[in-house]
């Protein structure tokens, strides 16, 4: 049985109540433990060390200016400068499927809520070696706070987590495995693609980062993400004014490149 490590801070209400919920829940026979630290999740660099996982789900609250009440999901690290956390132009590892299947379930989970469910960009830390993903309960105090809405996410993680093939490891056969490059933080585009059965969503880098990003970067981008990905795929629209400039990095480091309007 795989390991399964999530971590939550006590003074996060949102992702303790997520850990709260997750320990009324039948989570041994999933592989899963439960950690909860007196320390900012987003700075806890190294947390792997602490929490022996073969998988690190951080749960935590989301912030926006909106307010929408939104669950979320995405891979931690930083395109640019570490502003939130982690360390400057590093990535962590994505796990693709599982991300996807973390994405699902919340939309399975979350019926009758009235709360959007989206995938976002990679943003923050904290930075680990260990391939981990954020699950968030956004985006005000109300939100965070609400006993049914850690439910929804602690249903979501087991309900991830329990379903075969495990999803962390290995490929699944009718599954291409994409690094996502354009458009907004919210991900509207890759949102619909993720829904669908053929194609895995790891890292994404949005079009106000897109200027950030160089043949390392894209490189970075590439070998952390597991299952090995197939392509980068782009929002085509939304790559903007870097659509030419990064068409010509992948053609000139040899990526394969989709684009999202295909699928």
């Amino acid at each position: 049985m795989h390991k399964i490590g999530v971590i939550a801070g006590r003074n996060d209400p949102a992702g303790f109540g997520i850990a709260q919920a997750l320990r009324t829940m039948p989570i041994a026979e999933a592989g899963i433990s439960v950690h909860v630290t007196d320390k900012d999740i987003l700075m806890y660099d190294g947390v792997e060390r602490e929490a022996d996982a073969d998988l690190l789900i951080f749960a935590s609250k989301h912030s926006s200016k909106e307010g929408r009440p939104t669950f979320s999901c995405h891979v931690a690290g930083n395109w640019g400068e570490a502003k939130s956390g982690g360390t400057s132009r590093e990535l962590c590892v994505a796990p693709a499927i599982f991300l996807k299947s973390m994405f699902l379930a919340l939309k399975e989970c979350a019926t009758g809520v009235p709360h959007e469910v989206t995938l976002e960009a990679t943003h923050h830390g904290p930075f680990v070696k260990t391939p981990s993903l954020f699950v968030e309960i956004g985006s005000t105090e109300e939100e965070w706070g609400n006993e049914k809405n850690a439910k929804v996410v602690a249903s979501a993680i087991l309900q991830a987590v329990s379903s075969p093939p495990f999803p962390l490891i290995g490929a699944i056969p009718s599954l291409t495995i994409a690094v996502g490059l354009g458009g907004p933080h919210y991900c509207s585009q890759f949102n619909k693609i993720q829904l669908g059965e053929r194609v895995a969503i790891g890292h994404v880098c949005p079009k106000h980062h897109l200027h950030l990003l160089d043949k390392q970067a894209l490189a970075q981008a590439w070998e952390r993400t597991t299952p090995k990905p197939d392509f980068f795929l782009l929002d085509w629209k939304g790559l903007g004014k870097e659509k030419q400039r990064i068409v010509g990095l992948l053609k000139e480091s040899g990526f394969p490149f989709r684009r999202a309007d295909e699928f």
